[in-house]
Formats: C-alpha cells, sequence, structure tokens
C-alpha cells in the first residue's frame, strides 16, 4: 500500500501546473453542474407544487361560486369572460356583446400624443341589462347628465363579465359593473347612454404591450341609437366610446368628454353562434 501511494505521489509531481490546473477545473465544473442539478430539481418540483396549489384552489372557487346561488343552476367550470349575476335574471333582463375597439378618432381631444401611431386596441365584453334594478348611487353619479332638450330614464343597474377579453383572451382587463339610461330627444329618437368601470390597460406589467394606445383606468363611457323600449332593439351600428378627462377645449378648465373609440353590440344568442364563446 505504501508502495501504492508513493507511486501516486510521484506521478503527480510529474504531472506540469497546466495538467494539474486541468484536472482542478475539470473537478470544479463538475461540482458546480452536480449543484445545478440539485437546484434544477428541487425548482421544478416547487413549480409542479405550486400548480397543484393553483389548480385546487381553482377548483375550490369554482366549486363554491356554482353552489352559492341555486339559481345559477349546476356550473361544472365558470368562463371569466361571462356575466354571473348575484340575483335571479327577470324577463325584460337583456344580454349584450359590446364590440370595443380603442384607437385616435377623427376630432378626438385626446392627448395629441395617444394613439398617434394608429395602433388599436380591440376587446369584447359581455354585459347584462337589468330592466328594473336601479344603479348603485356611485353609479348614477357617473352617468353625464347631459340631456337638457329631452327626457331621460331613471339610471338603472348592468351588470358585467369580470374581465373583458382582448387579444383573443390572451389579455384580459377587470371590470367592475355599471350603469345605464335612455335619452329621447324632441325627435322621438332614443340613444342609450352607458357607463362601466375599467381597470384600463396602463397597469405596471400591461402598459409596454399596446404602444402609445391604452385605455385609461376609471370609466368607460359608451353611446348607442335604440328603438322601442331600449335595451330590447340597440342600433347594430357603430356607437361612440369616450373617456371623462379635465381639459380647456370647451373655453375653460372643466372635465369633459373626450372620443377615444367606437363599439358595436350584438346580442349575447347571436354573439355566441359567431365567436364560439
Amino acid at each position: 500500500m505504501a508502495i501504492s501511494t508513493q507511486k501516486n505521489i510521484r506521478l503527480h509531481a510529474q504531472k506540469g501546473p497546466q495538467q494539474r490546473g486541468s484536472e482542478i477545473l475539470k473537478a470544479e465544473a463538475e461540482a458546480l453542474k452536480a449543484k445545478a442539478d440539485k437546484l434544477r430539481s428541487e425548482i421544478e418540483e416547487k413549480s409542479l407544487q405550486a400548480n397543484r396549489n393553483k389548480n385546487n384552489a381553482d377548483a375550490a372557487t369554482n366549486n363554491a361560486v356554482a353552489t352559492s346561488n341555486d339559481s345559477l343552476g349546476p356550473v361544472a367550470l365558470l368562463s371569466p369572460w361571462a356575466v354571473v349575476s348575484t340575483e335571479p335574471k327577470e324577463e325584460g333582463d337583456r344580454e349584450y356583446r359590446l364590440y370595443v375597439d380603442i384607437g385616435r378618432e377623427d376630432g378626438s381631444w385626446m392627448d395629441p400624443r395617444w394613439a398617434a401611431s394608429g395602433k388599436r386596441i380591440e376587446f369584447s365584453l359581455d354585459v347584462l341589462f337589468l330592466a328594473n334594478r336601479l344603479a348603485a348611487p356611485k353609479m348614477s353619479k357617473k352617468m353625464i347628465q347631459d340631456n337638457t332638450v329631452g327626457k331621460s330614464s331613471r339610471i338603472f343597474a348592468l351588470e358585467t363579465a369580470q374581465f373583458a377579453r382582448l387579444r383573443g383572451g390572451f389579455d384580459r382587463m377587470e371590470c367592475k359593473g355599471g350603469s345605464y339610461r335612455i335619452d329621447t330627444g324632441k325627435s322621438g329618437r332614443s340613444t342609450i347612454r352607458i357607463v362601466i368601470e375599467v381597470e384600463g390597460t396602463t397597469k405596471a406589467d400591461q402598459s409596454y404591450v399596446y404602444g402609445d394606445v391604452s385605455v385609461p383606468a376609471g370609466f368607460l363611457y359608451f353611446s348607442l341609437p335604440c328603438f322601442g323600449s331600449g335595451i330590447n332593439n340597440l342600433s347594430i351600428k357603430e356607437g361612440l366610446t369616450s373617456v371623462r378627462q379635465v381639459g380647456w377645449h370647451t373655453g375653460w378648465r372643466r372635465e369633459e368628454s373626450r372620443i377615444c373609440g367606437v363599439f358595436t353590440a350584438k346580442s349575447l344568442s347571436e354573439a355566441k353562434k359567431k365567436d364560439r364563446f
């Protein structure tokens, strides 16, 4: 044994500095690789566990919502794009899908830098017009009181899906309900006025995605011709989408309406045939 050890020592001594350095580097590389493999294994295990926990939490949430209101019936999986009403629907209620196209419009008072590139944001949002339930005070106050020559209905509640669907469902924007009223002018023509609260697309993790066009956080306003009893028959033509921002375009500094896009409305039953969701 002693002879073998001495032989190894002599062999090691005979190796040049470069060869010994190469062996040291090789040993260090193998040690680092072993550590990296261990860390990778730990990360993969944590990722799998996080996914399992998320799936369990989502399943629990879906089950809880599905059983929270018997009027909703059995719900296997709730879509984030669908309206889930907190109360049973009534006969006069109507569901629509709004197709919104946000971007620079001719004559808009939006900031000149906003959407100057011509880029646009398109999204759809399912809404439920409640025929007999009055809007909450917060949403009633957000309705613009500008119908000075005609008649206006009372302000009714409007429920929305939890999220608006952007980029085919890859992006989403939280929505928090709204309100609506019907304005009738002297000519007898009626217009539905809608206000919906949205989180916008200017969050830190989203603001860069759409370039110089964005949906401001706060409230979006919609106006569209309607016929008969209003919510039963909305026009198929484009309506205007706007926001309220402080400016000087009216001659003095005040909150003013600024057009930021257009939209169309389609009954939900027809929209589902077209969109397949």
